[in-house]
């Protein structure tokens, strides 16, 4: 790739709008290492407005973050900013579907 080129894709800012279902991105979510629990609230306009994780106890709750964001934009191509995850620490036994 030209250095133009990949200078233009690196600036390039990728909006969270996406014209995915939500139940599969929120499938995928749980297959991520500690994920238990995943769901995603859209706006009217169909941009992410937050997502709500439940992990395992043990998990670390900012590695998990940036696995999300890392994990968005590399299969889906959706930035999504810290802010609009939350994650709660449960144990696996005491969540039920």
């Amino acid at each position: 790739m030209e250095k133009n080129k990949l200078h233009a894709f690196r600036n390039f800012i990728i909006p969270r709008r996406f014209n995915y279902e939500v139940e599969d991105i929120e499938k995928s979510l749980k297959d991520l290492s500690d994920i238990l629990f995943a769901k995603i609230v859209l706006s009217e306009d169909r941009d992410i407005k937050e997502i709500h994780i439940i992990t395992k106890d043990s998990s670390n709750p900012k590695r998990i973050t940036r696995d999300i964001e890392s994990f968005l934009l590399a299969k889906y191509f959706v930035r999504l900013l810290a802010n609009y995850i939350n994650i709660i620490n449960k144990f696996r036994k005491e969540c039920k579907e």
